[in-house]
């Protein structure tokens, strides 16, 4: 092991999932409160779909770097077990 490696990789994994639960669960809350600001004020969602896009976007990247790293990680392993 180089000076360079970190000791133990995945000590940060733990708050990483819980980041990529809670993006998870925005996504599943901001839905329905979408959902109603379209049916009180129909011209307030299009007016917000820049930010509409966002809340959605960022999230669902932290969920797919948490996925793909997790995979990665997971593929490489099994790798180098056999």
């Amino acid at each position: 092991m180089s000076n360079q490696d970190h000791p133990n990789p995945s000590i940060w994994w733990k708050h990483r999932r819980r980041m990529a639960y809670i993006s998870l669960a925005w996504i599943i809350i901001q839905t329905p409160i979408w959902a109603l600001v379209a049916i009180f004020s129909p011209g307030a969602v299009l007016a917000l779909s820049p930010v509409i896009g966002w809340s959605y976007g960022a999230p669902m990247a932290v969920l797919l770097g948490y996925f793909g790293n997790t995979l990665a990680e997971e593929l490489v392993r099994r790798k180098n077990d056999y």
